[in-house]
């Protein structure tokens, strides 16, 4: 047996060498057997060398590969800087001179800007103010900061150089846990209008919080109308609903009354806006559509608001604004859109593209609407709203032909006001 094993491991031990042997013989023979032949090249001299071309490193950008910056809009006015966090909220206080551009951001901290860009600054302390509003009350302008972490709103004073003086926080205690989207004042009920997520609230100087109903969980977005009349709410469905803030003979609040609901949208409304004698509302739903409604109806005898302007926006648009006279809308997202208000399918009248490096998170027009303040990463920026003026101009000048006496030379200062407006800068 012994022997058997070795004769095996001698046969494949031959078997290996013979492999190993017809292998080597293989790679010196071509592949009828004839030999290779071996060609030596003699190497170039070394002058005739030429060097590798070296190559740019591939992270330098070239003239080639920059990405082109989007041009400035010739509508801009200024650009505001100072914030060093994302702006939240912007808004025009005052009029005429002593008008100031309000804004607040997560930095903390709420600023005025006067005209030439310079900027007052108040701390809100251990907190951001997310939303602001302004009214005049008894010849005094009072600020409400929606603050996001206490969730209650801050009322502050106005005064004449722009300083903001800490008064008192409304309600004392934030009465749920979720986030507020908005607030408001109202001088008429000297009350507070607060929203959160989950509720609406409207709180008295000198009585607890009432809850309103809205039956739109979650809302996105409220506001209250700057005569203070009304308070609206905005949520996941296709309607604003607007209630009546209903004052008692010594300017408390009485009682809030649902007044009116705003229809047309197929989807949910994001936002909207007022016009300051709150004759006109422009809302604006998720499928980029927005809509002008006249709501100076005989609410309370069922009388429906009437649409006096619609058009779309371009895809994600989350913020409008509503000129005055109602003759403009100012749509933003990516870009911010001027349309006339007065037109059903309106077009745009013109595109601001890529105002600032993110999305628009506020826009806001001034008394006179013939500034447009938009804001998104830390920056401020002020437009002129040459096309919206435009507009206005055209109807005043429609209005004239009919009118006599007094009435038409009031419209004809307009007119000319509105012309030395619009030529008073490079855009138009």
């Amino acid at each position: 047996t012994v022997t058997k094993h070795s004769e095996m491991l001698l046969l494949v031990g031959v078997a290996l060498l013979v492999l190993l042997v017809g292998y080597f013989f293989s790679k010196k023979t071509g592949p009828k057997g004839e030999s290779k032949k071996v060609e030596v090249t003699k190497a170039a001299p070394a002058a005739a060398a030429v060097p590798a071309a070296k190559k740019k490193p591939a992270d330098k950008p070239t003239k080639a590969n920059k990405r082109p910056e989007t041009p400035v809009d010739p509508l801009r006015i200024s650009l505001f800087k100072g914030h060093t966090d994302d702006v939240l909220d912007v808004a025009f206080v005052g009029a005429g001179d002593s008008e100031f551009v309000a804004s607040c951001s997560a930095d903390r901290t709420v600023r005025l800007w006067s005209a030439a860009g310079r900027s007052t600054l108040t701390h809100v302390e251990l907190d951001n103010a997310t939303s602001l509003s302004f009214i005049t009350h008894n010849g005094t302008v009072v600020a409400a900061a929606g603050l996001g972490m206490a969730r209650t709103v801050r009322l502050f004073a106005l005064a004449p150089n722009g300083a903001l003086t800490a008064k008192k926080d409304m309600p004392e205690k934030a009465p749920c846990l979720e986030a507020l989207v908005g607030c408001g004042l109202s001088a008429p009920t000297k009350s507070v209008v607060v929203c959160y997520l989950d509720r609406l609230c409207v709180c008295p100087p000198r009585a607890p919080p009432r809850v309103i109903e809205t039956k739109m969980i979650p809302h996105s977005f409220a506001a209250v109308s700057q005569c203070g009349k009304f308070a609206a709410c905005a949520g996941f469905v296709s309607e604003v609903h607007i209630w009546e803030l209903i004052p008692t003979s010594d300017g408390e609040l009485a009682d809030v009354r649902r007044a009116m609901t705003i229809k047309g949208h197929r989807t949910g409304v994001v936002h909207f806006a007022f016009t300051p004698d709150s004759s006109r509302i422009a809302s604006l739903a998720k499928d980029g559509t927005w809509m002008v409604h006249r709501i100076d109806v005989r609410y309370h005898q069922d009388e429906e608001c009437v649409v006096v302007g619609s058009g779309r926006a371009a895809a994600g648009a989350t913020r409008i604004a509503i000129t005055r006279d109602a003759a403009a809308v100012a749509v933003g997202g990516r870009d911010i859109e001027i349309f006339d208000a007065c037109k059903t399918a309106s077009k745009p009248l013109h595109t601001i593209l890529s105002p600032h490096s993110t999305e628009v998170r506020g826009l806001a027009f001034d008394w006179a609407g013939a500034r447009l303040a938009s804001i998104g990463d830390h920056t401020v920026a002020i437009w002129h709203n040459a096309p919206g003026m435009h507009v206005q101009r055209e109807l005043l000048q429609r209005e004239v032909v009919a009118a006599t006496g007094l009435k038409k030379e009031r419209l004809e200062k307009s007119i000319a006001a509105l012309t030395i407006a619009i030529d008073s800068h490079p855009s138009k």
